[in-house]
């Protein structure tokens, strides 16, 4: 552990030096508390019979309506590995810059919004999945509530149970009492 100086550092002046944030007792403290419910999770999912899948973040997909997403672009530069022989001299290179129209995949890509239709695929073959991956929303706002970029924890499960809301209210009560509960009993 490597502490720093015990005068209060401003949330600006961290954001600056961001490699001082963890020696904060503050930042220190939340990255442990990450870090024990991220493994509760785990293992509550586990003992549940799921599958973690690590889903794709650039995707073609939209998830049903979920939020506009950030398409992915090539951004024309000048580096040599791009560059082409020109027709008039094999010694000189120009940079050939890519066409307006032009996609990186050769088709749209995004980053993803929601994992939702790739675990829908995965529950038809392993019946219980579940990711807990970045999500990304280019919707416009200035509010401090709003987040472009955040971990969303999502689960898809096939033929389970009833059908019933109430089984899906049990699991994620269930869910809460044993990822939050078990911190508790760690501090």
């Amino acid at each position: 552990v490597y502490p720093i100086q015990k005068q209060a550092l401003s949330t600006e002046y961290l954001r600056d030096h961001s490699h001082l944030r963890s020696r904060t007792d503050a930042i220190a403290a939340m990255v442990r508390l990450r870090d024990r419910l991220k493994k509760n999770m785990s293992t509550f999912f586990e003992d549940q019979g799921f599958v973690y899948s690590h889903t794709p973040i650039i995707t073609g997909n939209d998830a049903e309506g979920a939020g506009e997403a950030f398409k992915i672009a090539p951004i024309p530069h000048n580096h040599p590995s791009a560059a082409v022989p020109s027709s008039s001299s094999t010694t000189t290179l120009s940079a050939a810059p890519p066409q307006p129209t032009q996609e990186f995949f050769s088709r749209a890509a995004h980053l993803t919004v929601s994992h939702q239709l790739h675990l829908e695929a995965l529950a038809t073959s392993l019946s219980r999945v579940y990711t807990l991956s970045p999500c990304f929303r280019a919707e416009p706002s200035l509010t401090s509530r709003h987040l472009a970029e955040f971990w969303m924890l999502e689960a898809e499960w096939a033929f389970g149970g009833q059908g019933r809301v109430q089984d899906t209210c049990d699991f994620v009560e269930g869910l809460l009492r044993d990822v939050v509960g078990g911190v508790g009993a760690w501090y």
